[in-house]
């Protein structure tokens, strides 16, 4: 499924370049035109039921990129599941290298390069982005693209192929949701049958405590597909922030210990250029995100149900760490005392 996943990510890419330089049926030539006219920043528009707000001017082109921000955020999140990964990966000295710098690849790739050629071959202006329904493949700006071009019925191919990408995420997020719940519970932190196993050391019991969670799909029923999705994507966000939080928060202490016991950098088998320093302005960027994410809660009034699901996960977050200071009386751990020893694989 993940090889058919860039097959046709590729596939779309290349499809908006060939239209974008004139290779589409109608031979139009739009290069980087929509670039120039109307510009590269829409200004920021907002709705809650039949109220619609647009903010002009400089606010409103500087919330529209920050919307843009919130949105990557929530796209980038899962990279962290080549980490969860690592525990269960063969010759991880060789391996787990190899696995980042893939990733970093492709994500330059599918998500750089298929945010310039839409650029290129579709107007933020368009009004096929808006006037269809957003559960359906005709809102792709690929397949908006192809029908602006004179390439019809891509939107049901898309439709299909959707169904795949689908299937791949959930298969991937059970597998990081279930091996988290499996090592929680390894250190004590989530009830014990977690942590049991088949022969193939499947942790069946997490797998069926993370799989339960794809009931919430039945919102649907109630409320409309893109207001639910909007809700998943306010909570997604927040959480895989907090989530990147902790991660990088965690890697600050790891680097600061080893400062302090004299452990030097080229003792990592994989050291990426952009680090140490490009951590802390991660965790900055990261904060901001988490505190900024729901600010669309506000316009064109104040949405209390936007405003929840954006900002919830925030107390969660605290009072889980609270409570467990208070239960089990833990204590910071020191630089000089951090065991950089145990559990290290060297082969």
């Amino acid at each position: 499924m993940s090889l058919v996943k860039a097959l046709v990510i590729v596939m779309l890419i290349l499809l908006c370049f060939i239209i974008a330089l004139g290779g589409g049926p109608n031979h139009v030539r739009t290069g980087f035109r929509f670039w120039r006219d109307p510009g590269a920043f829409a200004q920021y528009s907002a709705s809650a039921g039949d109220d619609k707000v647009v903010i002009q001017g400089a606010t409103g082109r500087f919330l529209s990129v920050w919307a843009c921000m919130v949105q990557a955020t929530f796209a980038y999140l899962g990279t962290e599941l080549v980490g969860v990964a690592f525990g269960e990966t063969p010759n991880p000295r060789k391996n787990v290298p190899r696995a980042v710098t893939q990733t970093l690849m492709r994500i330059v790739f599918f998500y750089i390069g298929g945010i310039i050629v839409l650029g290129m071959a579709v107007k933020y202006t368009d009004p096929l982005l808006g006037a269809v329904k957003k559960t359906s493949g005709l809102a792709s700006p690929f397949v908006i693209a192809a029908k602006n071009a004179g390439i019809n019925k891509l939107d049901d191919a898309v439709n299909g192929l959707l169904l795949i990408f689908t299937v791949s995420a959930a298969n991937s997020d059970i597998y990081l949701a279930s091996r988290t719940v499996w090592a929680l519970a390894k250190d004590r932190q989530a009830p014990a049958i977690m942590m049991k196993t088949n022969k193939r050391g499947v942790p069946i019991p997490a797998v069926i405590l993370s799989s339960l969670f794809i009931l919430l799909g039945y919102m649907n029923a109630t409320k409309g597909s893109a207001q639910v999705f909007g809700y998943f994507v306010s909570l997604v966000t927040v959480f895989g922030a907090l989530n990147w939080v902790a991660i990088l928060v965690s890697y600050l202490f790891m680097i600061k210990a080893m400062k302090v016991q004299g452990v030097p950098r080229e003792a990592m088998p994989y050291r990426n250029i952009l680090l140490p320093w490009g951590a802390p302005i991660a965790l900055f960027l990261t904060i901001l995100i988490i505190i900024f994410n729901g600010y669309g809660a506000f316009f064109p009034h104040f949405q209390v149900d936007k405003f929840l699901t954006s900002y919830i996960g925030i107390p969660v977050f605290l009072i889980n760490i609270l409570w467990w200071k208070l239960l089990k009386k833990t204590k910071r751990v020191r630089p000089e005392d951090a065991d950089l020893v145990t559990g290290r694989r060297s082969f």
